[in-house]
């Protein structure tokens, strides 16, 4: 008994809250199944899901379900500290999962002048996440900036465009031709996740009317 407490009190001291805050199915977690549920030894997090209804395809099953991750609170520092790091509570599963990123807007002045300031116009989308129908977060790493600017007229993008995921999920993250607002997510075996869709290594796919990226948009004034 004695030994257990003493892993345990270990393991939360070398593990970052991020780590155990994680929702879902996450990489080289140490996962207990039983008929009803999943359980994530590693922060006590409770997995279950309730089939809504499914049908079968040629390629790809369509499976609805509703999700539940018991996740509310995380231990920090000798503390609680609500979890503000994954989906809480009831997810409305769908083949699909979610992206979401940021969108934020700036300038900067490039030019002082007595008749009005010129400025750099900077168009920002970072902070891209997915997160699976089980509620599974992953950081994505993928940026895109436009500056466009007043005094040379300038139109520059930097971007990252492309980022092979670390976690052990061996996902592969895109920013693809339609824009920063559409990346796209594939998996190992070829399976690539979209805005709207999921598509098979076939060409079949599962499509959703709704759009499933989410937008966080934020203004920033000029900078002095």
């Amino acid at each position: 008994m004695t030994r257990r407490h003493l892993f345990t009190a270990l393991l939360a001291l070398v593990l970052p809250a991020s780590a155990l805050a994680q929702t879902g199915f996450p990489p080289f977690a140490s996962i207990e199944r039983t008929q009803f549920e999943a359980r994530n030894d590693q922060n006590m997090n409770v997995n279950f899901t309730l089939p809504v209804g499914s049908s079968p395809g040629r390629g790809i099953d369509l499976n609805m379900s509703v999700v539940y991750n018991s996740l509310n609170w995380t231990p920090v520092a000798g503390g609680w500290t609500y979890n503000n790091q994954g989906p809480l509570g009831w997810l409305y599963s769908t083949p699909v999962g979610t992206i979401t990123y940021q969108l934020s807007n700036h300038r900067n002045i490039c030019l002082h002048s007595p008749d009005g300031n010129l400025y750099v116009y900077h168009t920002t989308y970072q902070n891209y996440q997915y997160v699976d129908a089980f509620g599974t977060r992953h950081a994505l790493n993928l940026y895109w900036d436009e500056a466009i600017s007043d005094c040379d007229g300038s139109d520059v993008v930097t971007a990252t465009y492309t980022f092979h995921l670390t976690d052990g999920s061996g996902l592969y993250a895109s920013i693809s031709s339609g824009g920063p607002d559409q990346p796209t997510v594939t998996t190992k075996s070829g399976i690539v996740i979209g805005n709207t869709r999921i598509t098979d290594t076939n060409g079949n796919y599962l499509s959703s009317s709704n759009p499933v990226i989410g937008r966080f948009d934020c203004w920033g004034g000029p900078a002095r």
